[in-house]
């Protein structure tokens, strides 16, 4: 496996809902002027670009620069410090199909991930959904399946709660989980992308 690194930002909001309750939640900023904004599978593993040229990549001057306009302007946004997203991919041995290995600084997580092209590749995800119970069994962890709303790409997402990548104390563990983790994606989706690619 061939690593490329990526990092970009992202915004979380603390909004005050209106009616009775006046309860707050948070969100996290995903488009800017109907622009998405990039996430992990939107980078090319085998060179840590962005593989889209129709999306925005938020980096910390600019989401630091968001938040500091919405506070001046007395905004009823109430956005969090920025924080950096971090990602390294590997090519999986198929086109259209790649590992990644990320943090979440604002989650306090860190995760693997299988992403899936479904523009090629909607068969294969309905494939390996049917495996599911098989690949947890493999994995050694219950798996997430999904992808965002609008968004041409399936995801397979195993992740660990509670690491921080600025706890230094932890980071060995969390590699050794990253590294377990991969390989294990590696081994059990790796050959059955491939199968289900060429079916």
């Amino acid at each position: 496996m061939a690593f490329h690194s990526a990092r970009w930002w992202d915004l979380t909001g603390v909004f005050q809902a209106s009616g009775p309750s006046e309860s707050s939640f948070t969100a996290t900023l995903t488009a800017v002027g109907g622009v998405r904004l990039a996430r992990s599978g939107d980078f090319d593993p085998l060179t840590g670009r962005l593989e889209r040229q129709d999306l925005l990549l938020l980096d910390g001057d600019a989401a630091k620069a968001l938040r500091d306009r919405l506070e001046a302007s007395k905004s009823p946004v109430k956005l969090r410090s920025p924080r950096a997203w971090h990602s390294i991919g590997a090519a999986i041995g198929k086109s259209g199909c790649s590992l990644y290995a990320s943090a979440n600084q604002n989650e306090n997580r860190i995760a693997v991930e299988l992403v899936i092209d479904l523009s090629d590749g909607r068969a294969v995800e309905e494939h390996l959904r049917e495996d599911e119970s098989a690949l947890e069994q493999e994995i050694g962890a219950r798996l997430e399946w999904g992808a965002p709303k609008g968004v041409q790409r399936g995801r397979v997402i195993v992740t660990r709660p509670n690491s921080s990548i600025e706890d230094l104390a932890d980071r060995e563990a969390q590699h050794e989980w990253l590294q377990k983790m991969l390989e294990r994606f590696l081994a059990t989706f790796g050959p059955r992308v491939r199968k289900y690619f060429a079916d």
